[in-house]
Formats: structure tokens, C-alpha cells, sequence
């Protein structure tokens, strides 16, 4: 017969095997669904080291390395498709961007999280209306601007468009900045630090990791640009514009995919590296600035 103890211990154990049951369908389930995202962007990369006729005779024949070469990336870096001058732009775009959008977004976030002034609530209420108007609803007049100012084509005029002071990053160094004791500026002021000596080298750094997630998520996002670079800057292809006209001059010869994937595995690489070193940094900071505001 049982004992007391040994029924009390079977009973726990019951009760804990379904939350374990439970944990291992939810990983099997996510698991599979990680590797139906993974799978495609490793299907490119296979394939980007065939020849066209064998991807096209032999579509699923990857894993033959012994007809594998770099001549697809060789074929990207010459004078006809100019991979080397699609990556600088992009780079160029998207580095300036970022320090931009991390400088105003910094100083915007600064001054109304910390100073009391008229209109500082609807600033607050403004920065919210911007956020709620879909983007389409000022294209129009997004368009109309960049043709009467003349920046059509230029790399200041995208610049332009792609930094600011407000939106998501707004709201993240806003709530970040309103968690730093006001006490680091009294302390400055004491010294006889002015208001800019303030922000710049005492309270900015107190918000650096946030400020470090905003400018990965910023870069991210103007690596990935393609509406942007497409609809105003038609001289000086970036990745993403790049890729997709490569596509279309493919299509009309009959097709050379282990190209285009080529091109792909080029576009997509930098971001995954730089995501998978600081993908902590940004999960851990964008949660923590939610919270603190």
C-alpha cells in the first residue's frame, strides 16, 4: 500500500506533467515555425552558389558541393550591375539616418520629458496624432514637397525623409529620459554647466543603451527601406531597389535566379549579424523604456 507521503509526491507530480506536456507542444510548435522562416532565407543561400541551368534542371539538388562556385557574386560586382556602388548607398543612407534620427529624437524626447513650458502636452498629443496617420494619407503632399524644394533624386532629400524627431523612438528615449533623476542637472547647473553641456555630457549618457537600441532598430529600418529610395532617389539605387530591378532584368531574359538570391544573401547578411549580436540590447531596452514611461 501506498503511503500518505508517497500519495501526496504522486499527486504533485501529476499536476506538474501537464504544464510540461503543455511547455513541449508550444516549443515543437514554435520550433517549426522558426524553421518555416529560416528555411527560405537557407534555400537562397544553397542555391546562390548553383549555375542557372542546374537550378533550373535540378531545383532541389543543394547540397552538391562539387558544383558550387562564387560566380553569381562575381557576376554582381561588375560594371553592369554595380553591387559595390548599390552597397555604398545604402550604407551612406543609412548611417547618416541613423545619427540623425538619434540626435533629434534625443533632443526632442529631452526637452519635453524634462522641461515644463506651454504646449509641452501638446507636443506630447501631437507626437501621438503623427503616429495614428497612416502614411499613405500624406504621400500626396510628401511628393508634392520633395518636387517644389527640388531634392527629387538627391541623397539630402531621402535623408530628409527618413529622419525626424518623433514616432516609436520618440516614445522609447521619452520614457527612458523621464526615468533619470532630474538631480544629475542640479548638480551641473551648480557647477555652471549650460542647458546643452547638460544634456550632452550628463544626461545623454545616461541614456545611452536606449539611444544604442534606437539607432540598431533605425538602421534596420533604412537598410530595409525600398518605398523611400524608389519613389525619390531613381539615380542611385540602394540594396533594395537594386535587387528588385535585378529581378526585372532577369524576367525579361528568362531568368537567372542563383543571381537574385546572390543578391539577396548580400542584402540580408549584414542585418541578421548585426540583429543576432544586439538582439538583446534591443529587446531589453525597448521593454524597459515602455515601462519606465
Amino acid at each position: 500500500m501506498e503511503t500518505k507521503n508517497q500519495k501526496i509526491k504522486k499527486s504533485k507530480g501529476d499536476k506538474c506533467s501537464l504544464p510540461k506536456v503543455t511547455m513541449i507542444i508550444v516549443l515543437v510548435i514554435f520550433t517549426l515555425y522558426g524553421l518555416s522562416l529560416v528555411f527560405p532565407l537557407i534555400w537562397a543561400a544553397l542555391n546562390s552558389f548553383r549555375a542557372n541551368r542546374d537550378f533550373k534542371r535540378y531545383p532541389l539538388d543543394w547540397f552538391n558541393f562539387a558544383k558550387w562556385d562564387l560566380k553569381n557574386y562575381n557576376i554582381l560586382f561588375t560594371k553592369e550591375y554595380n553591387m559595390f556602388t548599390m552597397i555604398m548607398n545604402s550604407v551612406f543612407i543609412s548611417i547618416t539616418g541613423t545619427i540623425l534620427t538619434c540626435i533629434l529624437c534625443a533632443m526632442s524626447s529631452y526637452v519635453v520629458s524634462k522641461y515644463r513650458f506651454k504646449g509641452q502636452n501638446f507636443i506630447y498629443a501631437l507626437a501621438i496624432t503623427i503616429m495614428l496617420i497612416p502614411t499613405s494619407g500624406s504621400l500626396a503632399a510628401q511628393y508634392s514637397f520633395m518636387v517644389d524644394s527640388q531634392l527629387i533624386d538627391t541623397f539630402f532629400g531621402v535623408i530628409i525623409l527618413n529622419t525626424g524627431g518623433f514616432g516609436f523612438n520618440f516614445f522609447l528615449l521619452y520614457g527612458t529620459f523621464k526615468s533619470v533623476s532630474w538631480t544629475y542637472a542640479e548638480a551641473g547647473k551648480m557647477d555652471g554647466a549650460s542647458n546643452f553641456t547638460i544634456f550632452w555630457k550628463i544626461m545623454l549618457p545616461q541614456v545611452v543603451p536606449a539611444l544604442f537600441a534606437v539607432g540598431i532598430i533605425t538602421f534596420i529600418g533604412l537598410w530595409n527601406d525600398y518605398f523611400t529610395p524608389f519613389m525619390y532617389l531613381k539615380s542611385h539605387q540602394t540594396l533594395a531597389v537594386g535587387i528588385y530591378r535585378l529581378q526585372q532584368s532577369f524576367e525579361t531574359r528568362g531568368g537567372n535566379w542563383p543571381v537574385v538570391f546572390a543578391a539577396m544573401v548580400l542584402s540580408s547578411v549584414p542585418i541578421i549579424i548585426v540583429f543576432s549580436i544586439f538582439q538583446k540590447t534591443i529587446i531589453s531596452n525597448t521593454v524597459a523604456g515602455g515601462l519606465k514611461g
